[in-house]
């Protein structure tokens, strides 16, 4: 799979030297994201978690293999709403790759702390204007519709409020394809695993938590969904749940 990304890779492949990572902004359960340099441009660099550090129940080669599958959707994917791929360094290590992904710095931050930040400050739900519902409503809906007519359809599987990032006018943009598969290729071999920040299981459809094989691009739509209750109440759905939900 490496090799063959690297063959298909003149256009976007980078030069290590030509990236400085800076603070850390954020991680997964497989990757850290970080704020970084590129040409003198603000970037966020996304790459894989040390080996020294936790990862849960997620094993090195399987977030590895998560960040591969994002470069190559995200390499030929182009539209308004959602993130920018700029480019990705693959350099060898030990053998093997070290992967970095570059994606446009979003300084609005995500829905998710939108929303919570607003939530802490009044201590109770903001809701948000008729029309910043509609405008983040709409931009959300054209980035998956977009994907979901695609040829084969792509389904994100990951929707979520922490994988929708702001501008710094506001503007909607989805993000994190790590989790992404093109229709009628996913689950024809091993189980379905959710990653991420804790909480994804809120937004996941009962067909994906079941690990039904046949599912298809509705459950984004069951994720877009829950979203909507989010931006129009300002409040989690089931957000009185225990657990990991």
């Amino acid at each position: 799979k490496t090799v063959s990304l690297r063959a298909k890779a003149e256009q976007w492949l980078l030069k290590p030297e030509e990236v400085t990572v800076g603070r850390r902004m954020g991680q997964g359960a497989g990757g850290v994201i970080y704020h970084a340099k590129w040409r003198g441009l603000d970037v966020v660099a996304k790459m894989l978690r040390p080996e020294g550090e936790r990862e849960g129940n997620i094993k090195r080669q399987v977030a590895r293999n998560d960040l591969i599958n994002e470069i190559c959707l995200l390499s030929h994917l182009r539209h308004p709403c959602l993130v920018m791929f700029l480019g990705a360094v693959l350099s060898p290590e030990d053998g093997g790759e070290t992967l970095l992904i570059l994606n446009e710095f979003m300084p609005g931050g995500n829905l998710e702390d939108y929303f919570e930040s607003r939530y802490r400050q009044l201590g109770h739900p903001w809701t948000a204007p008729m029309e910043r519902v509609l405008q983040l409503s709409i931009e959300l809906a054209r980035a998956v519709s977009f994907l979901h007519n695609c040829n084969p359809p792509i389904i994100h599987r990951d929707l979520k409020p922490a994988n929708l990032l702001l501008t710094a006018s506001g503007r909607l943009k989805v993000c994190d394809f790590g989790l992404s598969r093109v229709k009628d290729q996913a689950f024809k071999t091993g189980t379905y695993r959710m990653t991420g920040k804790t909480g994804s299981l809120r937004y996941m459809a009962p067909e994906v938590f079941q690990q039904d094989p046949k599912y298809d691009e509705k459950v984004d739509i069951y994720s877009l969904a829950l979203i909507l209750h989010y931006i129009c109440l300002g409040v989690q759905p089931l957000r009185n749940m225990s657990g990991q939900t």
